[in-house]
């Protein structure tokens, strides 16, 4: 399992942070998210304009924090499942 750098790490903190506040708003769940929360969650991000390589980062951060919650993650939504790859099997740390 390969580590993140310091600078992922913070900017997953962000997204999960970004992803806990639109739960939040929409009184969903973020942890455990359902299939269909994450999915709802990136519409509403592309529909903002939020570019999917960010998209991807987020995706792969909730997924993360899930796993190292002990949840299961949430199924990739279809149109970020290579920008969410590119984060596979990292782990890091919240502090």
């Amino acid at each position: 399992m390969k580590i993140l750098s310091p600078s992922t790490r913070r900017l997953y903190r962000l997204d999960l942070r970004r992803f806990e506040a639109w739960c939040s708003e929409t009184q969903r769940a973020s942890l455990p998210a359902s299939d269909g929360t994450l999915s709802e969650f990136v519409h509403a991000e592309r529909e903002i304009g939020i570019a999917e390589a960010t998209i991807g980062r987020r995706v792969a951060a909730i997924r993360t924090t899930h796993r190292l919650a002990g949840f299961a993650p949430p199924a990739v939504p279809k149109k970020s499942d290579h920008a969410a790859r590119d984060h596979a099997g990292c782990a890091f740390a919240l502090p």
